[in-house]
């Protein structure tokens, strides 16, 4: 009876709405269905143009929309094909849509949730495939408060695959994590992202921040997460309060190139973020070492791996563990470059097939990899940095416009082919640091390698640097190019030099085969240090006049004096042991000084050489005899005998250079005890032949016994400590003094016989 009464009290509200004109109907939509909803106050009204009207017959009393159960045809549900739009009338309050109440409304194309509905029951717009729009309302309808808390139950909007906008205030406080199942193209916009409804909807799926489109985001406990990029632009600021990216769709058919983040970004998982984008999507980050650095660098196995800092080109990867960034790919075109201080190291290949950098300057950089400049065709400078350990294998390979590479002292190794191709590139300089250079290290061969030391490890190092070894020069020094044995034997490989004067470095032990060949400048040579030459060494040095040989030398090549058409004189050592037929071929007018009881004496003579006095009456091919000479004892005399002086005798073959001399006892001035300076020219013109000099004199002055043609001995004491140049001038004397006395050195310095004992 009393649904009777309720239908009856209806329908004469409706009668009586129409008919006074309570509400309108608009002119170009008619009523074709009306009715309650359930048991409720409120009724429905479906127009012909798909739009439900929802009414209260009470504007002071709440009221809801009922759960209906599966497949129900209830109310205004019968009609669920035609429903488009659902129109809310003024003073209608409505606290919850219950469950199914609109499942399947398949042409339902928007719904506002008014602002004091607080719940959204299961399934109760599943299945609508027309909505596109839900808006949760701020508006209300009533003078009654707007719910403070909205709950969406399971499957609420499910299965909705033309849901694109659904926006929410911050009073919904629950989210079914079910309730957009189904609905994968809904944007879930919420008024900020640390509302309760971002955190509401994260439970369910991902949400976007006011009205921007571009960021779909989600929370995990504190942790707000990027889960999709819907953005069309090819550049991109991540919003600063996105704080990790786990999704690995999040940019999955993006147009995305360019993404800035800021140091918020703290997390990105393995995996995770950045592999499947479109294309090459770089990664900018304000701090080369902060915390997205070090979450872009998680980003591992198929994804970028590398980020660049806002405003450089430098692809780049942090090692959190050992603090160390890493220059993985240059992707710039400057021509002038410069690495930054933060970079530690540099990947292998970074600026490979570059060509656009001319200059190259490294302040920081510790290690690089290997062919890291490879095919770098402008590349004409490169400044490498303190701090460098390693040049590595083939890091400058094809350069061909390199013209300049500085060394830090801290590189220890250069590797193989490092400079290979670098056609362009005259020459290296480094430091005895270097120890170690791989094979061909030093291509191209023509280029010149300066080393400070001659004998130290980059010396040995470049001469095993090149197949058969590689030449280097002695810092300061373009005359000698050399290389040096792991024993430290330095062989001279080429004369490169124009002067006409040259002394060879002591360190210089062997010359090789043409080492002076066709010089047309050199004219005398000394080989101080020379212990090992090869056959033609100075073959066809037109100009050469004059060689000394060294002590230590032992054998003299084949023609490797051939062909020096002007040499006049060589001086052979006694440690010559063997000399080639050939060695002298084509030096007509040499003259070989040889010594007295020498192999090269012995050769000279077997081969035609003549003995040359030294008096110029001997030509062409000669020797000239060199004596060691040494003087026999020698006696002062006495008052009654006569004093004999020994002659001058060569140590070796014995032969005389000086007769003995005897001195009779009338012919000695025995001088007293006197003043203690023999005064200049006091004894000048005296006929004695010998002349004591008294214990205790200290200097024989100018002249003093000058001119003295028969004086042949003076006997000079320990006391004499000075004695003037000219005091024996004109006399032929030879002296009697005691062993380490001025006296001795004095003799010895002008060549002056003497009998130091």
């Amino acid at each position: 009876m009393k649904k009777l009464l309720k239908t009856a009290l209806v329908l004469c509200f409706f009668l009586i709405a129409f008919s006074a004109g309570a509400v309108a109907p608009k002119a170009h939509a008619e009523p074709i269905a009306w009715g309650a909803i359930g048991n409720t106050i409120l009724s429905w009204s479906l127009e012909d143009n798909g739009d439900l009207t929802i009414r209260t017959s009470n504007e002071m009393e709440k009221n809801y929309i009922p759960d209906y159960p599966p497949n129900s045809t209830a109310d205004f549900r019968q009609y669920k094909d035609q429903i488009k739009r659902v129109v809310w009338k003024s003073g209608v309050s409505v606290t919850s849509i219950g469950e199914r109440a609109f499942e399947d409304c398949v042409n339902l194309e928007s719904i506002e949730i008014p602002a004091d509905v607080a719940r959204v029951g299961a399934y109760a717009f599943q299945g609508c495939t027309s909505l596109a729009s839900v808006t949760f309302s701020s508006e209300k309808y009533t003078t009654f408060a707007a719910a403070t808390e909205i709950s969406i139950g399971n499957r609420a909007f499910g299965n909705c695959p033309a849901l694109s906008t659904v926006s929410m205030q911050n009073t919904v406080t629950s989210v079914s994590s079910t309730a957009f199942t189904g609905s994968d193209n809904a944007k879930i916009h919420v008024p900020d992202y640390n509302g309760a409804a971002a955190r509401a909807v994260s439970n369910a799926t991902h949400f976007y921040v006011g009205s921007d489109t571009a960021w779909g985001i989600r929370y995990y406990g504190d942790v707000l997460n990027l889960r999709k990029y819907t953005g069309t632009a090819a550049s991109a600021s991540l919003p600063a309060y996105v704080t990790a990216i786990y999704s690995d769709t999040a940019f999955t058919g993006s147009a995305l190139k360019a993404l800035t983040v800021t140091d918020s970004l703290a997390s990105v998982g393995p995996y995770q973020g950045f592999g499947y984008a479109e294309g090459a999507l770089r990664i900018y980050v304000p701090t080369p070492t902060g915390s997205a650095a070090r979450a872009v660098c998680n980003a591992y196995g198929n994804q970028l791996k590398v980020y660049f800092v806002i405003g450089t080109d430098m692809a780049l990867q942090y090692n959190s563990s050992k603090d160390v960034v890493t220059l993985r790919a240059y992707t710039g075109s400057a021509e002038n470059v410069v690495i930054p201080a933060y970079i530690d190291a540099i990947y292998e290949s970074a600026f490979s097939g570059n060509t656009t950098m001319k200059t190259v300057t490294m302040t920081s950089v510790k290690s690089m990899g290997k062919s890291v400049f490879w095919d770098c065709a402008a590349l004409e400078t490169a400044t490498l940095g303190e701090g460098l350990t390693a040049i590595p294998t083939q890091a400058f390979v094809n350069c061909v416009n390199l013209t300049s590479v500085s060394i830090p002292a801290t590189v220890t190794s250069i590797g193989g082919g490092a400079f290979s191709g670098c056609t362009s590139l005259p020459s290296l300089t480094l430091t005895d640091n270097v120890t170690e250079i791989g094979p061909y290290g030093m291509c191209p061969p023509e280029m010149r390698v300066y080393v400070p030391t001659p004998t130290g490890s980059a010396a040995i190092a470049v001469s095993n640097a090149y197949q058969g070894g590689h030449d280097y020069y002695v810092v300061g020094d373009d005359s000698f190019a050399l290389r040096c044995s792991g024993e430290g034997v330095v062989t001279l490989r080429a004369y490169t030099g124009s002067k006409t004067d040259v002394v060879l470095p002591a360190y210089v032990s062997a010359l090789v085969e043409y080492a002076f060949a066709n010089n047309t400048t050199l004219q005398s040579v000394v080989l101080t240090g020379v212990t090992q030459t090869n056959m033609r060494a100075f073959w066809k040095c037109t100009a050469l006049r004059t060689v000394l040989i060294g002590d230590g030398l032992t054998a003299i090549r084949t023609q490797e004096f051939a062909g020096c058409t002007n040499l006049e004189s060589v001086v052979i050592p006694d440690s010559v042991t063997s000399i080639t037929d050939s060695a002298f071929d084509g030096a007509d007018n040499v003259c070989l000084s040889v010594g007295c009881d020498s192999y090269a004496k012995t050769w000279a003579i077997g081969k035609g050489f003549a003995e040359d006095p030294g008096d110029g009456s001997v030509t062409g091919r000669r020797y000239l005899l060199i004596h060691r000479w040494a003087h026999g004892p020698s006696t002062a005399a006495t008052d009654s005998a006569d004093g004999v002086r020994g002659g001058i005798f060569c140590s070796v073959c014995r032969a005389v250079q000086e007769a003995d001399r005897t001195v009779s006892a009338q012919k000695v001035l025995k001088l007293p005890a006197m003043a203690k300076q023999i005064e200049a020219e006091a004894f000048t013109g005296i006929s004695a032949q010998q002349v004591n000099i008294p214990a205790g004199t200290l200097s024989l002055g100018k002249r003093a016994f000058a001119d003295c043609g028969s004086l042949l001995i003076a006997v000079i004491p320990a006391s004499v400590g000075e004695i003037a140049d000219d005091a024996f001038a004109g006399t032929d004397i030879a002296v009697i003094c005691p062993a380490g006395s001025y006296a001795a050195a004095w003799c010895e310095s002008r060549g002056i016989p003497c009998n130091a004992g």
